[in-house]
């Protein structure tokens, strides 16, 4: 009997994330930061200085502009051979007057045994990665998450064995602004300058942890998120929810309010981010630590009752914490004509205002609707913290902690009113997802961080890529066959028992992190790398065949509504060639000459929708 703490030195691969601002990755470090002969601190530094104007008005939940580059891995930044073969790629951007900067990208592809990390220059400290192959997405697009500051290291580590080239390149780079938020409420002014809006929201409100306000709600806290929405002319703020469905199976769907996207949404890197929140009652001088997703697929909306029903591109890791809040779309008449939320007892809200922490608010009276066919929920006043632009899409909790709406719109200020699309007006839909088969009109949360206390593995694993995982015992009787590339993971103790085979040509592994998968078993590595958007079904064809013009061309195998946008680096839409327009199947070929769209810019975007694909690329002169 072989025990794997006797051997793990052998090939254990620790997992493990060092700094407070996480987003999924693969642990380790980046190279030049471990290597004294590597450093990111010579590099030619590419500095992208685009301005806009001071006097802008900003949408209340706008976070940071887009600035679309051509920069990529074969026409930018610096490769190094190390002594041993292996190469690293490093390219350097500065961005004069960001507060922090977040990256998008068109084409992200990393073969298997490479990884890629993404820093800040000046405080090492600050970096997110590594990402690997397991991170590939479908459509080829990637995001990376928020590093404060203006200026931010892209590198790429390549091993000597590894012979497929790396496909990186960005689409756009976003700078958040130093934004001055002015509000005249009740005749005191809030001010505050911020970089990931902490601070921002109105005194009014309260931090999740404050007594006896949120006692009742540590566990739906738990699922609620801030989402960083990528627009084609920006980032903005929104919030969100995990929800539980009737198979209680962890599938990642998350709650959010349909007007938080856009026509041609880039799904793909939108930002999900977990336990951004006070740690007590009192707010924390420095923003708090976080955990993030990126990406995720769109499974319904409907601008009516502005409901979002999303899917992460991952699994909730365990390191997470996170609670899948739970559903009533239950009413009941009372009086005067109108309907009231089933229980009859305050409700709740859980958001984050203008992306600051995590707040909570309480109407002690029920929410109410003229009638159950209605779109919405009403409540008149907020007895205890309010709603901001940013809490958008934030769940609204009966005092069961079982979801009734999502936000839809409000007014600004304290003690005033605001409507929640219902969950009930859009449930012939949602129930495909969240009740599939079942005819229950309420659900309890449920506990996203579950692992099996115990495991035993007796069947041949044959042909799989994945993760087995236990928190206290993992015992292997298995034979791995085929090209299988295996993880066994616990936190405690694996064992090997007599008849466990690792046939030739495949792999296995092992760990001693927490749970990371969630549900305790097998997820493949076929489905963590189709994450995103779905299969793209469309080809669209875009190319400069005759100077000065450019063609698109696109085939429709059903019929659908499409929008095609021309945008300029800054995410203006210059022009329209197809606005919303309903095409049958067939074949499509549009040309238009570049200077009737009217600017000089080197390069243009162009942003494809078809109601279910999105693609977003460059055309250039």
């Amino acid at each position: 009997m072989l025990h794997s703490k006797s051997v793990i030195y052998l090939f254990i691969l620790l997992l493990s994330i060092t700094n407070g601002f996480s987003q999924i990755s693969h642990g380790g470090r980046p190279k030049s930061l471990v290597l004294n002969n590597i450093s990111s601190d010579k590099l030619t530094e590419i500095v992208i200085d685009r301005t806009h104007s001071k006097d802008e008005n900003f949408p209340d939940n706008f976070f940071a502009y887009p600035i679309y580059v051509d920069l990529n891995i074969d026409n930018s930044g610096k490769w190094t051979e190390l002594d041993d073969g292996s190469k690293i790629w490093q390219l350097r951007i500065k961005v004069p007057g960001a507060k922090s900067i977040h990256l998008t990208y068109d084409q992200f592809y990393l073969p298997p045994g490479s990884e890629f990390f993404v820093f800040n220059p000046i405080n090492k400290s600050e970096y997110l990665g590594s990402f690997d192959h397991t991170n590939n997405k479908s459509s080829g697009m990637f995001a990376t998450g928020i590093i404060e500051g203006n200026s931010i290291v892209l590198e790429y580590f390549q091993p000597s064995w590894v012979d497929e080239e790396a496909k990186i390149s960005l689409l756009r780079i976003n700078k958040a602004i130093e934004t001055d938020f002015n509000e005249s409420i009740n005749d005191t002014i809030s001010h505050f300058k911020s970089t990931l809006a902490f601070g921002a929201s109105l005194s009014c409100n309260n931090n999740v942890n404050c007594s006896p306000i949120g006692d009742d709600f540590q566990d739906n806290k738990r699922g609620v998120v801030k989402i960083l929405v990528e627009k084609s002319d920006g980032s903005y703020l929104c919030s969100g929810s995990l929800v539980n469905n009737t198979n209680q199976d962890r599938t990642p769907y998350l709650l959010s309010a349909d007007h938080c996207q856009d026509p041609n949404p880039i799904y793909d890197a939108w930002v999900f981010i977990f336990n951004y929140e006070a740690p007590g009652c009192s707010n924390p001088t420095s923003s708090p630590s976080f955990q993030s997703i990126v990406g995720c697929t769109e499974m319904f909306n409907n601008s009516i009752g502005d409901v979002l029903l999303l899917k992460l591109s991952n699994p909730v890791p365990n390191s997470f914490d996170p609670f899948y809040n739970g559903w009533d779309i239950r009413n009941k008449y009372i009086s005067s004509g109108l309907y009231y939320n089933y229980d009859e007892g305050p409700v709740y809200c859980i958001h984050h205002p203008k992306g600051d922490i995590k707040k909570i608010s309480k109407n002690d009276a029920a929410t109410f609707t003229p009638n159950p066919s209605s779109p919405m929920w009403y409540v008149t006043t907020w007895d205890d913290g309010t709603t901001e632009g940013g809490s958008s899409g934030s769940p609204l909790f009966s005092e069961y902690g079982r979801i009734l709406g999502v936000l839809s719109q409000g007014t600004t200020g304290c003690n005033v009113s605001d409507d929640f699309g219902k969950l009930a007006f859009n449930w012939s839909s949602l129930d495909n997802y969240l009740s599939p088969g079942s005819t229950v009109t309420t659900l309890n949360g449920l506990d996203g961080s579950f692992c099996p206390y115990e495991l035993n593995l007796t069947a041949d694993i044959d042909d799989v890529d994945g993760v087995y995982e236990a928190s206290d015992l993992l015992t292997i009787t298995s034979r791995i066959i085929g090209n299988s590339n295996v993880t066994f993971n616990c936190s405690n103790t694996t064992i090997l028992n007599p008849g466990f085979e690792a046939e030739l040509g495949s792999t296995f592994k092992m760990t001693t992190a927490s749970c990371t998968v969630g549900s305790g078993f097998r997820t493949t590595q076929a489905n963590r790398s189709n994450i995103g958007l779905e299969k793209f079904d469309t080809d669209v064809s875009v190319g400069v065949s005759t100077p000065g013009e450019v063609t698109f061309k696109f085939e429709l195998k059903d019929t659908k509504e499409i929008n095609l946008l021309i945008l300029d680096e800054l995410g203006n839409i210059l022009a329209s060639p197809y606005n919303y327009e309903l095409l049958d199947p067939g074949n499509y070929e549009k040309t238009m000459k570049i200077d009737d769209i009217g600017i000089n810019s080197k390069l243009l975007i162009y942003s494809y929708n078809d109601g279910n694909n999105t693609k977003i690329g460059k055309i250039f002169r």
